[in-house]
């Protein structure tokens, strides 16, 4: 992985430093660079080193824009390129990171089981991984009030994808659509059954024959 504390202290074409290279540009224009396939490994780490100099309240959702971007296009960019934004999502102090991170949870979910175009499964783990340590007071409350909003297909692949398991331990998914009204709550529990592992499907069973 990058490491954003510690910016490229070498020299880029032109004899300047490279951790410089790009200081002067604003959030919009780096988040323009970062979407470029032709960076070199070196101009990635670059971009990423001058993104994480910026206030964390004008990357938040400008690095989720582009994850978004890059997993709709996943195999045109390096996923140890897109974990380098993961870990400046991850290591944000502000609440609003978390929210972020939550709402890019459709476009993981999607990616999961998108054939080989697919984002990989250790990139899902190390988002997962990373959208848990978010357990701050602050933190909390964002949970609190945005899992209840997932939408059914994204709960469903949180519960199939393998590599969700750490995020399963923290949500608890089928729970949360236990706790949804009915009919919904049947059929999303019998989708449970019928599209996920044997593990995962004979919780899901269990849950829907319980009485509600």
């Amino acid at each position: 992985m990058f490491d954003t504390s510690d910016p490229y202290q070498g020299k880029n074409g032109m004899g300047e430093p490279a951790k410089d290279r790009y200081a002067t540009l604003d959030s919009r224009a780096l988040t323009t660079l970062m979407l470029n396939p032709e960076l070199s490994p070196d101009e990635q780490r670059d971009v990423i080193a001058a993104f994480s100099r910026l206030n964390p309240s004008d990357r938040g959702n400008s690095l989720v824009g582009v994850l978004r971007t890059m997993i709709s296009k996943a195999g045109q960019y390096s996923e140890d390129y897109m974990m380098s934004m993961i870990d400046l999502l991850a290591t944000d102090p502000a609440a609003t990171a978390t929210a972020a991170m939550i709402s890019l949870l459709p476009n993981i979910a999607e990616g999961a089981f998108a054939g080989r175009k697919g984002i990989s499964e250790e990139f899902r783990e190390y988002y997962y991984q990373a959208l848990v340590t978010r357990r701050r007071d602050g933190d909390r409350e964002v949970w609190r009030r945005l899992t209840p909003k997932l939408d059914d297909e994204t709960l469903l692949m949180i519960i199939k994808d393998p590599a969700a398991e750490p995020l399963r331990k923290f949500v608890n998914p089928l729970k949360l659509i236990d706790r949804m009204p009915e009919p919904r709550r049947s059929r999303l529990l019998r989708a449970a059954v019928v599209r996920t592992g044997a593990k995962e499907g004979w919780e899901a069973l269990m849950t829907l024959m319980k009485k509600k």
